[in-house]
């Protein structure tokens, strides 16, 4: 029956032993998971932002190309256009021609200007037709005869006529030339214009004195080869290229059916420049040029579907990658947290076994290599050798098994049954220094790697600790004590609520000599983060201000007005001389006991009252002005 029961027990010591490292393990695996894990993620995301920016700036890169290619090709066109022209006017055939026919006589027929005009426009597919007039009648043509585009009463019928004729600039651009009556503008009803017949024309004066008219030359443009530049583009399935003119009118371009005014006004995109617009949550890709003739502007307006098809493809390749990683650091994660766990599990292991031991061979002087368990004596030799907290550790507990058999050796041989007493004594001897010391080497690990916030909190922490551990027998400490003790907690609790707390101490400068009951600021200032800043949904803020008059006075304001005055009243309603001086309510417990004990230390007129604004609440602590420490 015995054996069963030891059998017994060592099934639940190996149950509770084996879950006890599991645990251990699964928080270090996740305090990796934790750390790891989100800031892996956020870099993949950062990179995720960097590579499409990276990528639609290629895209710019490459339209902006596209466009320049076109640009030149256009600015061929209308410079060759303009030298064809000039070389119509200066001509001397051509000058004879039109002289004569300015004299009066008609229709003559001359091969030397046909030959010339011809030739001009042979080696230029640009060109579509020529057309050379008179005054008032039509002189040569390339076109048949009485063509739309060269018979001169047709001519006169059309909307640009009257520019011509009124001879203000030296040669004139006119889109849709072949159109009659008023100018019909490319975006009729918000369609664009088909068919657009771009001319170029310019009047023809005497180059005997300059001053004669003798004509006008008229250049059709080929809608053949316009089209043909538009279709040399790669750029998308529909590269939509449009030529403007300084008046904002579309001159040329391959954007039928499409209107896309309202995009180019939107995005105001400069000259040499490329920008990404949104319209109707479609994005386009445009970009804008300045061609050689006088404020003519070529833009491109693609859609980003067209030609952003790696986008598409990015966030999934970076989602299956960070997918990949993340599977990767949890592996990783995991048998980092193992090898971590291992020596604080093998440690933990070798003090049970050592309690074990203890408790089996009462008044035995016990070795850690004696009480090693599975531990090899090789494995505590590693250990002992180790040079980071592990080995400190495993040091520390061998030199407090060496102390405890010291003790063993002067106190178990003397009086057993003074065993317990005496370890009880040593327990309640124990110095805090041994507290401060290990805060104060904690507080230089981490200024001596950079973690000044951790340094902050532990040098909060240690101060907390030393201001609560000062032993005195008098139940008064000093105002200046009592505001380090609280100004140290609001920072450890500024760590904890970050951004959601604001807090600020006022208080004279320098500090009275005064003193207080012990220890009566904390839980007033703890009610007002669990009462007030944990209920407001941003934080809050908490202010201690202390104004010393005929009484000493804290005051104690947060953020929150949802304490119940009429409760606290009843809380905090308390006569020293009454019975009632230990019957305390379920709630309240804290507040209750500060106000109890500064009635009963400095009388009934001091202690708590509350207040509240409409959006504040405002704790009082009224006290005597006492100036000497004792009770």
């Amino acid at each position: 029956m015995k054996q069963r029961k030891q059998q017994i027990r060592r099934q639940r010591k190996s149950s509770r032993i084996t879950k006890r490292r599991t645990r251990y393990q699964t928080r270090i695996f996740l305090s990796f998971v934790y750390i790891a894990v989100p800031i892996f993620i956020t870099v993949m995301l950062i990179s995720m932002a960097f590579l499409q920016k990276s990528y639609h700036l290629t895209l710019r890169e490459r339209q902006t190309s596209e466009l320049q290619k076109i640009n030149k090709q256009m600015s061929v066109v209308l410079e060759e256009t303009r030298t064809v022209s000039q070389e119509i006017y200066y001509n001397s055939s051509i000058q004879s021609l039109l002289k004569q026919e300015l004299s009066g006589k008609r229709y003559l027929a001359n091969d030397k200007v046909a030959y010339y005009i011809n030739n001009f426009a042979a080696n230029r597919d640009f060109v579509d037709s020529v057309v050379v007039t008179g005054m008032d009648h039509t002189v040569y043509s390339t076109e048949r005869a009485f063509s739309n585009l060269s018979y001169y009463r047709n001519i006169e019928k059309k909307w640009w006529y009257r520019d011509l004729l009124s001879g203000l600039q030296p040669y004139y651009w006119f889109p849709l030339a072949d159109r009659n009556a008023e100018k019909t503008p490319v975006l009729a009803n918000g369609t664009p214009q088909s068919g657009n017949q771009l001319a170029f024309a310019r009047p023809i004066y005497s180059m005997s004195d300059y001053d004669t008219q003798l004509g006008y030359v008229i250049i059709y443009i080929s809608k053949e080869y316009l089209k043909n530049i538009w279709d040399t583009s790669t750029w998308g399935k529909t590269a939509n290229i449009m030529v403007y003119d300084a008046g904002r009118q579309m001159v040329a371009g391959n954007s039928a059916g499409r209107d896309y005014s309202s995009i180019l006004k939107e995005s105001a995109v400069r000259p040499g420049t490329t920008d990404i617009v949104r319209k109707k949550n479609v994005r386009y890709l445009v970009s804008c040029q300045n061609l050689d003739t006088g404020g003519w502007k070529i833009y491109m307006v693609t859609p980003m579907s067209e030609v952003d098809n790696y986008a598409g493809l990015l966030p999934l390749e970076l989602t299956l990658l960070t997918a990949g990683i993340v599977f990767l650091l949890l592996f990783v994660s995991r048998f980092n947290a193992r090898a971590m766990a291992r020596p604080i599990n093998d440690l933990s292991d070798l003090m049970d076994h050592y309690r074990e031991s203890a408790e089996n061979d009462v008044g035995a002087q016990l070795t850690l290599v004696q009480t090693a368990g599975s531990l090899s004596e090789e494995a505590l030799h590693s250990y002992e050798n180790r040079e980071d907290e592990v080995g400190n550790i495993y040091r520390s507990y061998e030199q407090l098994i060496e102390r405890l058999n010291v003790l063993i050796r002067e106190n178990y041989v003397k009086d057993l049954e003074k065993k317990d007493a005496e370890l009880a004594l040593l327990q309640s001897q124990i110095n805090p220094h041994f507290l401060y010391n290990t805060l104060d080497s904690i507080n230089w690990m981490a200024l001596a790697n950079g973690e000044d916030e951790i340094s902050r909190m532990v040098t909060a922490l240690s101060d907390t600790f030393r201001l609560s551990l000062i032993r005195n027998n008098s139940s008064f400490i000093s105002l200046e004590q009592e505001f380090q003790y609280i100004s140290s907690y609001l920072v450890l609790q500024k760590f904890r609520y970050g951004k959601r707390l604001d807090y600020e101490i006022l208080v004279p400068d320098p500090m009275p000599r005064l003193f207080l009951p012990r220890f009566i600021l904390q839980p007033i200032v703890e009610n007002s983060l669990k009462h007030g800043i944990d209920l407001q949904e941003d934080g809050g803020r908490i202010e201690v201000k202390l104004d010393i008059g005929a009484d000493v006075v804290i005051t104690v304001t947060n953020d929150g007005s949802e304490i119940d005055l009429a409760k606290m009243e009843r809380l905090l309603a308390f006569h020293p001389k009454k019975n009632e001086i230990l019957v305390f309510q379920k709630e309240g417990y804290g507040v209750q006991n500060i106000n109890r004990r500064i009635k009963i230390l400095c009388g009934e007129r001091y202690g708590l009252s509350y207040e509240k604004t409409e959006n504040r609440t405002i704790c009082r602590v009224r006290l005597p002005k006492k100036t000497k420490e004792g009770e």
